[in-house]
């Protein structure tokens, strides 16, 4: 055991094993390079799913300002009826016919 770093040096096996002051063992190269491997492809998924939910993101605002278009435009159209029905209306009475008895 280290007294200055605290670790343990273990012989006793086939190989060296060095553990931390907690008692953990310390990972080998080829473990840490598979961690890093692993980190770096749920990285590169990360990154692909955030693109993903980008792209998703715009479709929907591209939807959403389709839709308020369309509103838009139904807006006008029932303005414009509502217009015409009350020409259509004042019509009838300059005719003598009141619209709210048909």
């Amino acid at each position: 055991v280290s007294p200055r770093l605290g670790i343990r040096f273990d012989l006793s096996g086939a190989e060296l094993q060095i553990y931390r002051p907690d008692g953990q063992p310390f990972l080998s190269y080829a473990e840490t390079s598979e961690q890093v491997t692993r980190a770096w492809a749920e990285l590169e998924q990360a990154q692909e799913d955030l693109e993903q939910a980008q792209e998703d993101l715009e479709q929907t605002q591209e939807d959403l300002e389709q839709v308020q278009e369309d509103l838009e435009q139904e807006r006008q159209r029932a303005n414009q009826e509502r217009q015409r029905a009350d020409r259509l209306a004042a019509q009838l009475r300059s005719l003598g016919i009141d619209p709210e008895q048909l």
